[in-house]
């Protein structure tokens, strides 16, 4: 190997490291090891009653039926999917649950990948909002709208979603994929994209939508609070409104992921070794 293809391949390595994000695994949930009507527990935080009243978190199954405490008719989760968490509310409180990406539910993270299979199981005629899957500080103990998140996906009653700038009409109960790739730092953060189409890069204080492999949101700026700050990204959640009469929809396979953001001492430290490396190199080449 000649020493300039090896001063370009380490500085393509080097590149390369600060581009790839490496996911470590954080939670998941495929709400396989409840039984049926069941609310969720373990890593999950109730941000409501912790009883079964009108509004419900409950898990239901492919088949569906009556769940033995509430009473509640949950509906059938369809092919390909085993049980499920099921949210319902005809007005008589938020049906909202949130799930802690640590075990101790005391962790926030910069950098969040968040991946959810969902459905709604009702479709209306009204495109106002019912509720929103959201990122949450790992404290906060409910999802209060723009003031107690660092980021929001509304729902729709017409089978909708939308978001800061932009909207996706689905209009079917059909189970599609959902995918957020989150940034809370000051600075650009580079990953591999979901979508296959090679490295992409986040602005600093924004995330990236996919939606069924699709990518229909990128750099989605955060909320920001009315201190100007940004909420930190602790906890998933899904929240819907107090009076949301009929509002049906169901989440399944959960999974969350972080990843380091390289300091600029360390970005700095290996720029500087190429760099160093690349006048050695080239010393010893003029003095053959």
């Amino acid at each position: 190997m000649t020493p300039k293809t090896l001063v370009f391949a380490l500085a393509s390595l080097t590149t390369a490291s600060f581009a790839q994000a490496q996911w470590t695994d954080l939670v998941s949930d495929d709400f396989e090891s409840y039984t049926f009507g069941e609310q969720p527990t373990g890593n999950w935080y109730r941000l409501g009653n912790n009883f079964s009243t009108s509004s419900n978190e409950l898990i239901t199954d492919t088949d569906g039926g009556i769940a033995p405490d509430s009473g509640l008719d949950l509906p059938g989760t369809g092919a390909g999917h085993g049980k499920a968490l099921y949210f319902y509310d005809y007005g008589g409180g938020s049906a909202r649950a949130g799930l802690n990406l640590d075990p101790t539910g005391s962790s926030n993270y910069d950098i969040v990948r968040m991946s959810v299979d969902f459905k709604f199981d009702t479709i209306g005629t009204s495109s106002a909002g019912f509720g929103f899957i959201g990122l949450v500080p790992a404290d906060y103990v409910t999802f209060g709208g723009a003031d107690s998140t660092a980021l929001s996906i509304n729902l729709k009653y017409n089978a909708s979603l939308s978001w800061s700038g932009g909207s996706l009409s689905l209009n079917d109960t059909n189970w599609h994929s959902m995918e957020i790739v989150a940034n809370r730092t000051d600075g650009s953060f580079s990953y591999d994209a979901l979508d296959g189409s090679g490295t992409v890069s986040i602005d600093a204080n924004s995330y990236d939508l996919y939606v069924d492999g699709a990518r229909v949101g990128s750099s989605v700026a955060m909320i920001v609070q009315d201190d100007e700050s940004i909420l930190e990204m602790g906890r998933f959640g899904l929240n819907t409104y107090s009076g949301s009469t009929g509002v049906e929809f169901t989440i399944d396979n959960l999974k969350s992921y972080t990843a380091p953001v390289p300091e600029p001492a360390e970005s700095a430290a290996l720029l500087g070794a190429v760099v160093l490396l690349a006048s050695c190199l080239l010393r010893r080449r003029k003095r053959a």
